[in-house]
């Protein structure tokens, strides 16, 4: 499913080049007639792009003498199907006086098995190396946005949001990639792709997947992802091709009696002959007055092979001229989701800085024609893996993501990475307000605040015990408060503070003075700490 479309071809390219080379450079050893099967085992398995097939058979000829063009040859296979452990451990063996000539991109290739193992440091050392023995070469890989995007991920590890991050187990997990999670209501609905073919499963907490009966009947193609209006009455997918992956969009609408009416294909200008149309997200955009299908697609006009595309829903329900995000790169940007009460869509990109791999990013849409900068959503959520199909569920602050991170729950049944999962990550808004004595100016971390939630009407109270670095009070989303804080010996204070539209984790510390309640007030309590 994903893509390395730049770095893949140079690979593949690199690969046909030396085959024959390396199959016909092994120091003899092995018995003359075995090492020619394993010479055409070898062949046929690279020919075939089996590329798993053909290390089994290099590592046996490796057992042998350690060649640095074999070396290399497996190197980049292993690059190739993302074993980055394995690219390390084949790379690092060449000696430096070998890469040259037809080795010459060792160093690179090294450093791009690093960053994708996350091994930033290492990685900015190779990448350092190659660029001053391969100047022409690293201008044409980029090799300095490389660097810039290593430097920014190894400060970003000292950085991390608060979030909590679970894989969502084998009730939702399978040996194949698990894709496109949404909640709606009580229902986790998500993909399981099983070679080509995809088909929609749907979760109760507490229950084990199911095959969802909104799948459509479909015999033609696989079914990936959908989309849901905010009334839930329409929805987005996507049939694909089983033979040539490309993908067609579709609607349905519900009927009065609740159930899901004949799918209908969107118009051609949507579904572009010769051209793929997938991953559809929905939502009711303020500023232009209508709802807003976003979808990816390859079809010209965008930056990158993939790009993601919007399409502008009239009232008759026709769908206006798709026009590409401003946003896209070079580089592929998918899996878009619009959360609506936010005003936010979220998305993933290659091409942004990030970890490596697709990470996570969010862009808040600001005018009819205008979006925010692209906000990565940082570490621990992103990682030098594949990050992808980010929603996010208001009522239980709960934003679900699929991911090829290590520790899932095929982690190791192949070589490689392990299949997409389904990942849970809890976000935390919360409240820490800085409270100050308004005369003094010293800092005060014994209090008691009192939150009234003007929708519901409920009220709570938090005692602050004194310790200020530990204040974390939780808030609720989509709410709006009003807040006395309290303190001994002073007058109360009252403030306002809403939660509307926050759509990831985020801490409110809002700085509060307290004024004395008595003129002859001198000197601090023994709860305060004097500011330095």
């Amino acid at each position: 499913m994903m893509q390395f479309t730049f770095t893949s071809k140079l690979v593949m390219s690199v690969l046909r080049l030396i085959v024959v080379l390396v199959l016909g450079c092994i120091a003899v050893g092995l018995e003359a007639q075995s090492l020619q099967r394993l010479h055409k085992k070898a062949m046929r398995a690279y020919e075939a792009n089996d590329l798993e097939q053909a290390l089994a058979y290099t590592d046996a000829i490796l057992k042998e003498k350690e060649d640095p063009t074999l070396l290399y040859r497996a190197g980049l296979a292993a690059f190739d199907i993302r074993d980055y452990r394995s690219a390390i451990a084949y790379l690092r063996r060449i000696p430096f006086s070998d890469r040259k000539g037809e080795l010459a991109y060792t160093d690179y290739f090294l450093a791009m098995s690093y960053k994708g193992f996350g091994e930033y440091d290492r990685a900015i050392a190779q990448l350092d190396r190659f660029q001053k023995t391969n100047p022409q070469a690293s201008e044409e890989l980029r090799v300095k946005d490389e660097l810039e995007h290593c430097r920014w991920a190894r400060e970003q590890l000292y950085f991390p949001v608060k979030i909590k991050i679970k894989n969502a187990g084998l009730a939702v997990n399978t040996a194949d990639d698990d894709l496109s999670p949404l909640m709606y209501a009580d229902k986790l609905y998500y993909s399981t792709k099983r070679g080509n073919a995809a088909k929609l499963y749907s979760r109760i907490t507490g229950f084990y997947a199911k095959p969802a009966r909104e799948n459509p009947d479909s015999k033609e193609g696989s079914i990936e992802n959908i989309a849901l209006t905010a009334d839930a009455q329409t929805m987005f997918f996507n049939i694909c091709d089983l033979e040539t992956g490309d993908c067609i969009l579709y609607r349905r609408e519900k009927n009065y009696e609740g159930e899901w009416g004949v799918p209908k294909k969107l118009p051609r200008h949507i579904n572009l002959s010769g051209y793929t149309a997938k991953q559809p997200a929905v939502g009711y955009d303020r500023t232009l007055k209508r709802n807003v299908l976003y979808f990816v697609s390859d079809r010209p006009g965008g930056k990158g092979s993939l790009d993601i595309w919007a399409s502008i829903i009239e009232r008759d329900g026709s769908y206006g001229e798709p026009f590409p995000l401003p946003f896209n790169t070079d580089q592929d940007e998918i899996t878009p989701y619009f959360h609506q009460a936010s005003q936010t869509l979220f998305f993933s990109s290659m091409g942004l800085t990030g970890f490596g791999g697709f990470d996570i990013f969010k862009c808040k849409k600001m005018t009819a024609e205008s979006w925010s900068e692209p906000q990565n959503l940082g570490n621990p959520l992103n990682s030098s893996f594949d990050e992808c199909y980010f929603t996010f569920h208001t009522s239980t602050k709960q934003a679900f993501f699929s991911s090829n991170r290590p520790g899932g729950v095929n982690d190791g049944s192949k070589r490689g990475l392990p299949s997409f999962d389904v990942y849970e990550a809890q976000v935390f808004v919360e409240l820490k307000p800085r409270i100050l004595d308004a005369v003094y100016d010293y800092q005060i971390c014994k209090a008691t605040v009192v939150m009234e939630e003007l929708i519901t009407g409920e009220l709570k109270t938090y005692q602050l015990k004194g310790n200020c670095d530990e204040v974390a009070i939780p808030l609720d989303l989509e709410r709006i408060y009003t807040i006395t804080i309290e303190v001994d010996d002073h007058l109360p204070v009252t403030i306002h503070l809403n939660t509307l539209g926050v759509n990831f984790t985020r801490l409110f510390e809002p700085e509060v003075k307290v004024q004395p309640d008595d003129a002859a007030y001198l000197a601090p309590k023994p709860n305060a700490v004097v500011k330095p």
